[in-house]
């Protein structure tokens, strides 16, 4: 169940960086634009193994407590949000309320996985830390060069 109000946040999420991304982009080169959340933590998660990744997710599920919201409170948020939109006259102050609310969410839950990677990654041993830097530096480098290869998008290659 936490899965899926972690899921369907970080979809609607997704949407609000995508809608943002996007607007920023329009009339700008690509590096001008403010970085997409996936860029910024995405690299990190993708350059883990399979297995570092379920270790850190089962402590982010264990460890986020109420930091996500029920099915029931998400639903309330983005009713409440569409109330905001469609109101007359437009009070933009309950609007910034419940994006308020939203950033909140997702500012603790950032920093619980920045809390919870460091302390993986200090817990790794060097060689360990060094095969992580190595797979974080390729994905890099795949990013940089466009992320493609023969017109089809790279995939990290899974680690066990």
């Amino acid at each position: 169940m936490k899965v899926a109000l972690f899921a369907s946040l970080a979809v609607n999420v997704a949407v609000i960086g995508i809608v943002v991304g996007t607007v920023a982009r329009v009339g700008s080169d690509d590096n001008r634009r403010p970085p997409r959340m996936d860029e910024v933590s995405g690299p990190y998660t993708r350059a883990l193994t399979g297995e570092d990744r379920r270790r850190i997710s089962q402590r982010l599920k264990k460890e986020q407590g109420e930091l996500v919201p029920n099915r029931a409170q998400l639903r309330s948020e983005f009713t409440a949000m569409v109330a905001a939109l469609r109101s007359t006259p437009f009070e933009p102050e309950a609007v910034s309320v419940v994006l308020e609310r939203q950033r909140q969410i997702g500012a603790k839950r950032g920093e619980l996985g920045h809390q919870l990677l460091l302390e993986h990654l200090t817990e790794m041993s060097d060689d360990e830390r060094a095969a992580f830097a190595t797979r974080l530096e390729e994905g890099l480098k795949r990013h940089r060069a466009g992320g493609r290869e023969g017109g089809k998008p790279l995939r990290a290659k899974p680690q066990n």
